[in-house]
């Protein structure tokens, strides 16, 4: 089967885009086609001409949201013909505040962070033990509405204390940081940065605490919940 992929796009007004492509699909898996709404060759295109625009953020944030969805669906058909396998899992996290090295008056005190994650083995890179590909929702330190689309590899490292110690490291596309706090983060040119998020956890049967450093800003502790199919 074909493997959707990304690919960069430099139109007339020398702005990049961010092409999403889905090469057709062979006719074995017509429900995985017709329930994830896709054509032939669906493109989803991401171009910033006005990085104060609000519209334009908004904008911004529902294609990231649209490119979380066709990487759940398009990896999923390219590693197999299931949309999910039975050996799969979704692991929910919440993370209440971030712990901020310095302080500062403009900090918010919660930034209430959602993530879902699918955790597969059924593609590893790395030596990891499994790949985990999904999207968090949260305000940044300032109030702001932001998103997170990542993907990356994740380890057990050792038993632990009844459970296991594990470890991920997460790279995507950060969104949201915006007007006079958009160069708090590095490469934010046109509103939307690339990010990574290396990050430790212990995990006890479906629960997981986990610590995730945030660049040189500080630290994160969310708590997680793991369901199987």
């Amino acid at each position: 089967m074909p493997i959707p992929f990304f690919e960069f796009d430099m139109p007339d007004n020398d702005l990049p885009c961010l092409l999403y492509r889905v090469p057709p699909m062979d006719s074995s898996v017509p429900i995985l086609r017709e329930s994830a709404g896709l054509r032939p060759h669906v493109s989803v295109r991401l171009s910033v001409t006005d990085a104060a625009s609000p519209v334009r953020h908004q904008l911004i944030a529902s294609s990231l949201r649209q490119i979380c969805a066709l990487m759940l669906v398009g990896f999923s058909a390219g590693a197999n013909s299931q949309l999910i396998a039975a050996t799969d899992e979704f692991r929910f996290s919440y993370a209440p505040s971030a712990f901020h090295r310095s302080a500062s008056a403009d900090h918010v005190k919660y930034n209430n962070l959602f993530s879902v994650e699918l955790l597969t083995e059924r593609w590893r890179i790395l030596g990891a033990d499994r790949t985990t590909i999904g999207a968090a929702f949260f305000n940044n330190s300032f109030g702001q509405p932001c998103q997170y689309v990542f993907g990356g590899p994740e380890w057990d490292l050792m038993p632990l204390k009844s459970g296991w110690l594990f470890a991920n490291v997460t790279a995507g596309a950060l969104h949201g940081y915006s007007g006079e706090y958009q160069n708090k983060i590095p490469f934010n040119r046109y509103g939307t940065a690339p990010a990574a998020i290396p990050s430790i956890g212990w995990r006890y049967s479906q629960a997981s605490i986990v610590m995730s450093l945030l660049g040189n800003s500080g630290l994160l502790i969310s708590f997680s919940w793991s369901l199987g199919l």
